[in-house]
This record gives structure tokens, sequence and C-alpha cells, in this order.
């Protein structure tokens, strides 16, 4: 199945998978990168020794984080609701080793999708650290920029990540290996209008 797709929460089937595990480097300060790919910027951790990881929630394998980035206008709808931002944490099957050679088996990737409103209220500090370096690559496509300050994973999801929507899709970019496991949190989390 292609991805992106309209989640109906009246026709989903409900499924007890078990809850969704981070990793203690969910909530540990990363350094990281950040790139501007062209059509948004994504984040890759830097920390070779200890990479952030998901289990449980009805996965087989272990997952680590291979990149997250965002899309304005989210890519996904959950109950005809089109929210203003999604980010995408794109995670390859740690028995394969390594993200390209997940795209060649099924299980190879898994994908936490979250999604965010836009509201009044205090910015959310999760994308200092981005926002701060995105002057040094708004005109410099696919040059990496180390980020002066450490981000915590954790603080980019919704306080609710026990609830989710799971289904087997594709990556949304070409090629769309139809290889990803897409895990969306219908809580949203919040960004600020000057964010």
């Amino acid at each position: 199945m292609q991805s992106p797709i309209a989640i109906d929460q009246n026709r989903a089937i409900d499924r007890h998978f078990g809850e969704l595990q981070f990793s203690t480097d969910y909530y540990q300060g990363q350094s990281a990168d950040v790139t501007n790919t062209g059509h948004t910027v994504e984040v890759k951790i830097l920390n070779n020794n200890s990479v952030p990881v998901i289990y449980g929630g009805g996965l087989k394998n272990e997952y680590a984080l291979a990149s997250f980035h965002f899309h304005w206008g989210s890519e996904h709808v959950i109950n005809r609701r089109r929210y203003p931002l999604e980010g995408h944490f794109v995670h390859f099957a740690r028995n394969y080793k390594s993200f390209q050679n997940a795209l060649n088996f099924k299980d190879g990737i898994v994908v936490l999708a979250t999604f965010y409103n836009v509201v009044t209220k205090t910015p959310n500090l999760a994308f200092d650290p981005i926002i701060s370096e995105i002057p040094k690559v708004a005109h410099d496509v696919n040059r990496p920029v180390q980020l002066q300050d450490p981000i915590i994973l954790n603080n980019f999801f919704p306080s609710n990540t026990r609830n989710f929507f799971r289904y087997q899709g594709s990556l949304t970019t070409p090629n769309c290996n139809e290889v990803v496991t897409w895990i969306l949190f219908p809580t949203p989390s919040y960004i600020s209008p000057s964010q």
C-alpha cells in the first residue's frame, strides 16, 4: 500500500499491540546534524556509540533511529483532519544493519508519525536547537550543520504515545518502497506560530 493514507477512527480495527517502548537514548540529550534536503530539514543523530531504539508495540524487531524530518501540512489525514505539521521519525530494523539494507525487507522500516497543532502558548522547546541552525542551512542544500545544543527526542512526541494507529505502507518519498510499518500518534503535540 502506498502512503500516506487517510485514517477514519470509526473504521479502524481495534488491536492490542502492547505499549511501544523507547530506549533511554530518547530521553537523553543527543548531538545531531541538520540538513536542508531541498524539500525539508532532516536531522540525524551523531552518537554512534548509543543509538535511539524503539521496540514493543507489536514490532518483531528493535528499530534504530536513522533520521527525522518534518512536513508542513500533514501528509496523513486522521478523522478528516489535516494538521499544520507532521514529523516522521524514520527507523530501520537493527538486524538488517543499515537503513539502505533494510529497504529490501517488508519489515525493514518503521516510521513514527507525530502531528503538531499551532498554538499561541509557549514555544515547543524541543524545536529550538533545530530552528537556531536553520539560517545556516536555508540556502545550502545537502550540507549538514551540527546543532549547537543537544536535542531530546522524546520532547518531539505527544504526551500520549500509548494509543496509535498502525498500518503497512510505503515511504512517502521516491522510490516509495512498500517496506514501512507506520505508527501514527493521533494525540497531537504543538508548535508556536513563531516556530
